[in-house]
């Protein structure tokens, strides 16, 4: 996943920041020196989720928000229950 963006692109950085753990936004303005993080989080965010991530959005204070990565739930795929087994046996063929 990180190797998708260039060594030292903003992207990049605020990628390996958030494999560290949660991160403000104004720790992503201050510390990383992004000024327009919101579409660094949505370049990041797009990538993230390619590979079963996600970045959401916390509201912590007004205007203080905290952005981390999560993996994201792996969707479950239904069984197949008895009638759905069997049922072919009742059709009637013609």
């Amino acid at each position: 996943m990180i190797d998708q963006f260039s060594p030292g692109s903003q992207n990049r950085r605020l990628l390996e920041r958030l494999m560290r753990g949660p991160i403000l936004n104004h720790e992503i303005r201050d510390n990383l020196n992004i000024l327009n993080h919101s579409a660094r989080i949505s370049d990041v965010r797009k990538v993230a989720r390619e590979h079963g991530y996600d970045v959401p959005k916390e509201r912590i204070v007004r205007r203080v928000y905290q952005y981390r990565l999560v993996r994201l739930p792996v969707p479950v795929t239904p069984r197949r229950g008895l009638w759905e087994k069997i049922k072919s046996l009742w059709e009637v063929r013609i």
